[in-house]
């Protein structure tokens, strides 16, 4: 299993100049090469924007206590975060589209984010039938 910096260099390599992604209400961003923490994940609160803390060596170092526990566990495992987060809202966590393919709608994340972040499109997680997109 891949952590959310692994993949988030996999779409660097690929040519996304500065990663972010969203998942369940938490947007994580790569710092800069050049910034006072190169290869830092950056947390914010999406919501409201308000600065969490940063990720180093796949350890989040927090500012809000009360955030810990659901950013460690989208860290724990980013790929099942990523399936529930679509499970929930119906759309791909990297670009934010609908997911209407039903591959997609499977795996929780569009067929072209998953290629270029580096994320598995064969699901562990079974949508379930009650979630309305």
């Amino acid at each position: 299993m891949k952590t959310l910096k692994e993949h988030m260099l996999i779409a660097k390599a690929g040519g996304r100049l500065s990663p972010k992604i969203t998942i369940a209400g938490y947007t994580f961003k790569l710092a800069p090469d050049h910034g006072r923490n190169p290869g830092a994940i950056y947390v914010t609160y999406s919501l409201t924007g308000d600065y969490l803390g940063m990720v180093k060596d796949n350890r989040f170092s927090c500012i809000n206590q009360k955030h810990f526990h659901a950013v460690t566990s989208i860290l724990d495992n980013p790929q099942e975060a990523v399936e529930v987060h679509g499970q929930q809202t119906g759309n791909c966590c990297i670009c934010g589209r609908t997911l209407f393919n039903k591959d997609s709608i499977a795996a929780m994340i569009g067929p072209i984010c998953a290629e270029k972040w580096g994320f598995s499109i064969s699901s562990t997680v079974t949508p379930d039938a009650s979630v309305e997109f």
